[in-house]
């Protein structure tokens, strides 16, 4: 069952954004995709690199670690070790699918991937949740499992009832987010 009022914080944060802001929200992973085809050929295996870097990443960090890892050809101080396993097998050409993992990567990797499509479970990451939650907390991690879900039902249900996608709803959501909280990213 859908959470109320978490809806209710996601479309009170929307309800506050500007044009400006809501036009960059539907544009932002189009451009993140169009980032991920700057790195050649292989948008899988891009898409990927970026939503493994992502984890407690700022997006400007995030970008500058896939270009750091591009120019390497290797995750080699990319931050947490996982991060940089993650990244070496995606060089040694194992299956992007197989590599991303944990529900928050896997719907960035799927958003940069394919921006279109609105198949996929939205992104969830701390900040999607302090939007649904209609509070700022400083040091928690994107949900998991059940509460993940939850979440993204949210979202979901939001998105409906104002007439944008999932993902382009999360985004715009967060854009306006930041941009209350003077949040650089």
């Amino acid at each position: 069952m859908t959470n109320i009022s978490y809806v209710d914080n996601i479309l009170s944060v929307l309800d506050m954004a500007s044009p400006d802001i809501v036009a960059d929200g539907i544009s932002w992973y189009p451009r993140a995709h169009r980032f991920a085809l700057s790195f050649g050929d292989d948008i899988v295996r891009a898409s990927a690199i970026i939503a493994v870097l992502s984890p407690n990443t700022s997006w400007t960090a995030n970008m500058t670690f896939a270009k750091k890892a591009y120019a390497n050809g290797n995750g080699v101080g990319m931050g947490f070790p996982d991060k940089v396993q993650k990244v070496n097998r995606l060089f040694l050409g194992e299956n992007p699918f197989d590599v991303v993992s944990g529900p928050k990567v896997t719907a960035f990797f799927n958003r940069i991937l394919n921006p279109e499509c609105d198949v996929t479970v939205p992104v969830i990451d701390r900040h999607a949740q302090d939007i649904a939650d209609g509070a700022k907390a400083f040091s928690r991690k994107a949900p998991k499992g059940k509460s993940y879900d939850e979440y993204a039902d949210a979202y979901i249900v939001a998105a409906k009832l104002a007439g944008f996608t999932s993902h382009a709803l999360q985004a715009i959501t967060w854009t306006q987010w930041r941009e209350m909280h003077n949040i650089n990213v």
